[in-house]
């Protein structure tokens, strides 16, 4: 069975929704050497930040339904949305941020967190979500849009791979034995 979701812009009332989701992101993902309270807080400290400043964000000066941009502006920008059903019940988020390439210098859309409820899973929302994402995309201008995934979420990887995505870069890491903490901090 498939979904239509509406995909509308993150509301205040949205916000605990959101955090309950969160847990989400890692359910499958264990990473050597942190906490999972410490992965949990490095993924919502942005959102977190995000819906605070959206409460009166605009950019000053700007109107929206007028604004242009040259063919070499770029704005920067982040945007959060959420999946809901026609009933307004909500099935997922998608949170997205202009980040710059490291090699080319270019602005580029980024996927920072794309979660759907365990109800809604399998149901399009993820791909209506991500269907948000390139449009939003393409309205900026960019010519790619990435994300990152943990390595041992081969479920969610082998989906983002059907989404289009190809894997670009592979970070590795290796444990080192646990050493004390300087007393004092290095220059």
């Amino acid at each position: 069975m498939s979904l239509e979701p509406l995909i509308r812009p993150f509301e205040q009332r949205d916000r605990p929704f959101i955090l309950a989701l969160v847990p989400r992101l890692i359910e499958t993902t264990i990473l050597p050497g942190r906490l999972p309270i410490q992965v949990l807080a490095s993924l919502e400290c942005p959102l977190c930040d995000f819906m605070a400043s959206a409460a009166g964000a605009s950019l000053p000066g700007l109107d929206p339904e007028t604004a242009t941009l040259e063919a070499t502006e770029v704005l920067f920008t982040e945007d959060l949305f959420v999946a809901e059903t026609s009933e307004g019940d909500r099935l997922g988020f998608i949170y997205l941020q202009t980040q710059t390439d490291p090699f080319s210098h270019e602005p580029q859309g980024h996927i920072a967190d794309i979660v759907v409820t365990a109800a809604a899973e399998g149901q399009g929302v993820g791909t209506a979500l991500m269907a948000k994402a390139e449009a939003w995309a393409q309205q900026h201008r960019y010519r790619r849009l990435t994300l990152n995934a943990f390595a041992g979420n081969q479920t969610v990887r082998s989906w983002y791979e059907r989404q289009g995505f190809e894997p670009e870069m592979v970070q590795y890491i290796k444990p080192l034995p646990e050493q004390p903490l300087p007393e004092q901090p290095l220059p």
